[in-house]
C-alpha cells in the first residue's frame, strides 16, 4: 500500500497571526577570568585539606550510598566477615579518600575472599547435584526394571490365556 502524498502548506508567521521578536536582552559580554597555575600536593590528606579549605568554587562529588559489593550474607560468606567489616570501616573513616584508592587493598582482598567462598560453594553444590542425579538415575533404573518385569508378566499371562 502506497502512502498518499498530501501537499504541505507553507505558512508564514503573519498567516498564524504571530509576531516574532527576541525577548532576550544582552546586558554584557566578558571573558572568563584567567586561570591560575595548579598546585602539586604530596598526599591524599593534603589534597583533601586543600579541597575543603582553600578551594572556592569547587563542588566535591556528592556521596550517595555507593556499595561496591552487594549486601553480603554472613551465612554465605563466613570467611569474609572480618574483611567486610574492615572495608566498611575504611569507607566510613575515609569518606573522600576511598574514591582516591585509600581502601583499594581491602577491596581487592575482599574480592579474592569472595571468589574463594564462591568456589567452595560452587564445588559443594556440584557435589550435591551429582548425588541427587545419581539418586534419581537409580530410581529411574529401578522403575525401568519394574516396567520390564511387569511387561514380561503381562506377556506370560496372555500366553497362558491363548494356550488354555
Amino acid at each position: 500500500m502506497k502512502a498518499k502524498k498530501k501537499p504541505l502548506k507553507a505558512l508564514s508567521p503573519a498567516d498564524l497571526q504571530v509576531e516574532i521578536k527576541s525577548r532576550l536582552q544582552t546586558l554584557k559580554v566578558t571573558e572568563p577570568p584567567k586561570r591560575q597555575g595548579g598546585k602539586i600536593v604530596a598526599s591524599v590528606d593534603e589534597l583533601l585539606d586543600k579541597l575543603r579549605n582553600e578551594a572556592k568554587n569547587v563542588c566535591l562529588f556528592r556521596v550517595y550510598a555507593i556499595y561496591m559489593h552487594p549486601a553480603l550474607a554472613d551465612h554465605l560468606n563466613p570467611g569474609c566477615i572480618e574483611l567486610v567489616e574492615r572495608l566498611n570501616a575504611c569507607h566510613t573513616d575515609h569518606r573522600w579518600a576511598k574514591f582516591l584508592g585509600k581502601c583499594n587493598a581491602l577491596s581487592e582482598a575482599l574480592n579474592k575472599c569472595l571468589a574463594q567462598e564462591f568456589e567452595v560453594r560452587r564445588k559443594q553444590q556440584l557435589k550435591e547435584a551429582r548425588a541427587r542425579r545419581a539418586h534419581y538415575e537409580a530410581k529411574w533404573k529401578q522403575m525401568d526394571e519394574e516396567d520390564r518385569l511387569h511387561a514380561e508378566f503381562e506377556q506370560a499371562q496372555q500366553a497362558r490365556k491363548q494356550q488354555g
